[in-house]
């Protein structure tokens, strides 16, 4: 997304949706209760299909993880790719030198809807990987299907796992997002590559409109829209239409997307509303311009725009692209008056699949590696990612880093304000109806009222489809 959270891939500037292709609401979940249909049946087949945690049985037959003379190989799929990829396979390779008889295998999956297509048919094939990023939508789908590893007992492990005080220090919210109410609060995945959705805006453009600083309202925002579009003569506000980003907005509108009990979604909530209406207002008065992918970053690298909502994962690229052609920054995302600040936290986890004990361990202690202060401080460095520990920000190292980038540090500075999205069974297909219903808004073929309402009773029934199918 400019890369989003969901970025498919290490973006340029922009973001790439986290979906491919756009399926319609109707499609989308009728491709899911299929897919869960066939998987089911898959399963029932397999004797054993959900063995406690630990067990060592596989739903699927997994083959991720190998051994061969004396070494245990452990396929991981992933999404990255460019200069991120390089980093990836540096610290994988770094890592097998340090362990000679473990070997883990990097492997490039493409998009995130690649990937999760891939894992679906890896589920068939009995085919799985050891271990694979994945977003919260993703990991509840697999362990509706049996084949997730949970952790909680790797974590607590007197060995391999971590000390009540170093767990603390992950930030809370990394934490949660990785626990799954549907399935009695387990922990099924670990933080692995985090962002947030931030505001990046044009402060030279900004200051030729006579607004002379980033608006932190939505009220001032197309307000110095409004402004600078006159200035411009063109809209200065490009938008990518992005489910994590519209859940964002709902929650600087000081709603939820998801109730806390049970699986009824607030799309006809008003805060969901005036987001829709937002939309549709700054459409229509051409303050806001619909774009996709990696235009996003291109128009405003090229000062042909003056903002844009997106993944801070896009900060590294959006430097690069721009260099010292304008003064820029990024900030949190505006809110609504009385709202205090907020924004959604992109980024997706890693989760292992069921192997056998030796296997899982193996694949836990490779994440555990990953997530340790000094190598997710590496990975932020590299990859213009968030590390995943409050301790790695306090090495002498990221110290520097941050002093030498302050667009670094401020996107760092987002994170307090950072909360998830819901992690339920069929939330991926509620997203497809959401991006759905926000591109009808923008477009002006539905009513925003109307469109949340029909929104919120698509998004129920998903909701109860796929609970009746896990």
């Amino acid at each position: 997304m400019t890369p989003s959270p969901r970025s498919c891939q290490a973006p340029p500037a922009s973001r790439v949706p986290r979906h491919a292709s756009r399926l319609t609401a109707h499609a989308s979940r009728l491709l899911a209760l299929m897919a869960a249909a066939a998987l089911a049946a898959v399963l029932a087949g397999c004797p054993g299909a959900q063995p406690p945690a630990g067990s060592g049985g596989s739903a699927t037959g997994n083959t991720g993880g190998s051994s061969s003379g004396g070494k245990t190989a452990l396929q991981f799929w992933h999404t990255r790719r460019g200069a991120q990829e390089k980093t990836l396979q540096a610290l994988c390779e770094e890592y097998n030198r340090a362990n000679p008889t473990i070997e883990v295998q990097p492997s490039y999956q493409g998009s995130y809807n690649d990937l999760n297509k891939k894992v679906r048919a890896a589920i068939q094939g009995k085919s799985l990987p050891a271990l694979t990023v994945a977003y919260e939508s993703h990991v509840s789908e697999y362990m509706a299907n049996g084949v997730v590893r949970p952790l909680d007992d790797l974590v607590e492990d007197s060995e391999i796992g971590f000390p009540k005080e170093e767990l603390a220090d992950f930030p809370e919210q990394y934490l949660a997002s990785n626990r799954f109410r549907q399935f009695e609060n387990k922990l099924l995945s670990f933080p692995f590559t985090k962002s947030n959705l931030v505001f990046y805006f044009n402060r030279d453009l900004l200051k030729k409109a006579g607004v002379q600083n980033p608006p932190e309202t939505w009220t001032g925002f197309e307000q110095a829209a409004t402004a600078v579009t006159r200035q411009l003569g063109k809209p200065a506000w490009v938008f990518d239409v992005d489910p994590s980003t519209l859940d964002g907005m709902v929650y600087s509108f000081g709603g939820e997307v998801l109730a806390p009990v049970g699986t009824a979604t607030l799309f006809d909530q008003p805060p969901a509303v005036k987001m829709l209406e937002l939309l549709q207002r700054s459409a229509k008065s051409k303050i806001l311009a619909e774009v996709a992918g990696d235009d996003v970053g291109a128009l405003f690298a090229g000062q042909n725009a003056a903002f844009y909502l997106g993944s801070s994962s896009a900060r590294a690229a959006t430097e690069e692209l721009v260099k010292d052609q304008f003064d820029w920054d990024l900030t949190m995302i505006p809110h609504a008056e009385g709202v205090k600040p907020v924004t959604v936290m992109y980024g997706p986890n890693v989760c292992l699949f069921r192997s056998t004990p030796e296997q899982e361990r193996e694949a836990w202690k490779f994440v555990k590696h990953f997530v340790s202060p000094e190598v997710t401080a590496r990975w932020a460095r590299e990859t213009g990612y968030l590390p995943v520990r409050k301790s790695a920000v306090k090495l002498p190292e990221m110290e520097a880093f941050y002093k030498q980038n302050p667009r670094a540090w401020h996107v760092y500075e987002t994170l307090q304000y950072a909360k998830g999205e819901p992690n339920v069974v069929g939330w991926q297909e509620v997203r497809n109806e959401l991006e759905e219903a926000a591109r009808k808004v923008i477009g002006g073929s539905a009513a925003p009222a109307a469109a949340a309402t029909q929104l919120k009773q698509q998004a129920d029934q998903t909701l109860a489809q796929s609970k009746q199918a896990e």
